[in-house]
């Protein structure tokens, strides 16, 4: 598990997937992009301005990290649960208004709804993992002979 604290693996499970939800979303966008009104067009930027920019502050800790030799900290995994969670909560929220039913169906892919979910799942196990790794470092080893000791001595 201490491996996962390693930076490069943030290129591998989030920097990647990113980038082609993005260029998943462009591919999307191109082609509804005439039939949308101009809010709906603003929202389409917004979130790939907002995944844009999360994506570069990730390139930008991931390098800084690897140059540095740091391992991902505590404080990372828990703003990337945060912010990625809340990204997937707002992107669904507004769901409707991004692919709006005045579209027909034959333009759109039939998994564009899911693609965040399913782009964005690895980051967020990620965290949660580097969390867990965080949460359970071993603070001591004892001995099995103290432990019966400490036992014996409070039971009698």
């Amino acid at each position: 598990m201490k491996t996962l604290l390693n930076p490069r693996w943030l290129i591998v499970i989030s920097i990647i997937p990113s980038i082609i939800l993005l260029l998943l979303f462009y591919g999307q966008f191109s082609i509804i992009k005439s039939l949308l009104k101009t809010e709906t067009a603003e929202i389409w930027l917004n979130f790939s301005l907002i995944l844009t920019l999360l994506t570069s502050a990730q390139l930008a800790y991931i390098l800084l990290g690897i140059y540095k030799k740091y391992n991902i900290s505590i404080f990372y995994a828990f703003f990337s649960l945060l912010v990625y969670t809340i990204f997937l909560y707002a992107y669904a929220q507004y769901a409707d208004i991004l692919i709006p039913f005045s579209i027909p169906q034959w333009m759109i892919n039939v998994d564009v709804i899911l693609y965040p979910g399913s782009f964005l799942m690895p980051t967020l196990i990620h965290a949660l993992f580097i969390l867990v790794v965080f949460s359970s470092q071993k603070s001591r080893l004892s001995s099995a002979w103290l432990s019966f000791y400490m036992e014996f001595r409070y039971r009698y």
